[in-house]
């Protein structure tokens, strides 16, 4: 069961950083105050899902998966197991699942809530992702994948790095500069 759910939302209305398909902040937190929503089973009007951006700041390039089910580069991420008790643990979980990458969730810079449609697939009826976005830094020369999906490295302006982060792009480059600047 997801503990910090609501602190997590909480903080990315706060922050200002809550994207795509408008919900009000108050229909948010209540839906994050609901277990139900950290399931992949409730439609109505979507669920959560927590997901990871990994970026390479000196080469300036995203690690995306290749999607099969919807035919597109995304950043790696998915639903809530049951056994996840945070947000940043689940993505990533999810990061290692899907790349082979190993992260620590303490290192994770939360980026952003990012709202979109999903379509139907199957008995799935189309339903929302309300997706928890972090970012981990990750040196692309240090990594060795062993993936389950496709995985590749493309440049932050690149159409697919676009495509996958839409408009939370920019805050990649705004959360790696604040730590540069932190750093020297």
């Amino acid at each position: 069961m997801i503990r910090d759910g609501q602190a997590v939302v909480g903080g990315f209305i706060t922050s200002g950083q809550v994207h795509g398909v408008p919900l009000e902040p108050g229909v948010l937190l209540e839906l994050a105050a609901t277990p139900s929503k950290f399931e992949r089973n409730d439609f109505e009007p979507g669920h959560f899902t927590a997901s990871a951006v990994l970026a390479d700041r000196a080469t300036r390039r995203l690690l995306l998966i290749f999607h099969p089910k919807l035919d597109r580069w995304l950043q790696p991420g998915g639903h809530f197991d049951p056994t996840d008790t945070s947000v940043v643990a689940a993505a990533a979980r999810e990061v290692g699942e899907e790349t082979g990458v190993l992260v620590d969730p303490l290192a994770a810079v939360p980026m952003a809530l990012e709202t979109h449609r999903i379509p139907a697939w199957g008995e799935e009826p189309s339903h929302l992702h309300l997706d928890l976005r972090f970012l981990f830094e990750v040196p692309e020369r240090e990594q060795r994948l062993t993936a389950e999906l496709e995985t590749r490295w493309f440049a932050f302006d690149s159409p697919e790095a676009r495509g996958a982060l839409g408009s939370t792009l920019p805050r990649v480059g705004e959360i790696l500069a604040a730590r540069r600047e932190r750093i020297e």
